[in-house]
């Protein structure tokens, strides 16, 4: 019995090869624009932050704003779907590593975790009402009624 094997057309297997490495690699190397956006409170005073300085807040290293004002941080449920975009598209990591981190701090008694809250309105109600607090949601949940800052 004879195998034969379907071919497909050389532009048409470069052009899934193309497709497939950009859908792999725009998470890893911050190509696709993410549909998260990190909101703080009204009075916080910063416009935009770094990567870096993102990541230093939500991993608890860094507790105050530069105006001395202390840092209130909300998060989601590590399970929650946004929480997980939020870790991989804009710190960079991922859920289970940041849950380490924080549960380290808690009981090596250096520090506490975030406020975790259970769903996106209640974290934008929390995060608006609450004095240096910081968060995050999604693009589509109405970014004209909250005080974004842009990640850089």
């Amino acid at each position: 019995m004879e195998r034969q094997l379907y071919r497909t057309k050389p532009q048409t297997t470069s052009i899934i090869r193309a497709v497939c490495l950009s859908v792999c690699l725009c998470p890893i190397y911050g190509w696709a624009e993410s549909s998260i956006s990190v909101i703080a409170h009204p009075e916080v005073a910063v416009q935009s932050l770094s990567r870096e300085s993102v990541w230093s807040i939500f991993g608890m290293r860094t507790r105050v704003w530069p105006n001395g004002q202390k840092i209130k941080v909300f998060v989601l449920d590590t399970d929650h779907p946004v929480h997980r975009q939020f870790t991989t598209d804009v710190l960079g990591t991922y859920p289970y590593q940041l849950n380490r981190i924080w549960k380290r701090l808690v009981f090596s008694g250096t520090g506490r975790a975030p406020v975790t809250c259970s769903s996106l309105e209640e974290m934008t109600l929390k995060v608006r009402s609450t004095p240096g607090a910081i968060g995050y949601i999604t693009v589509q949940a109405k970014e004209g009624e909250h005080h974004v800052i842009s990640v850089e």
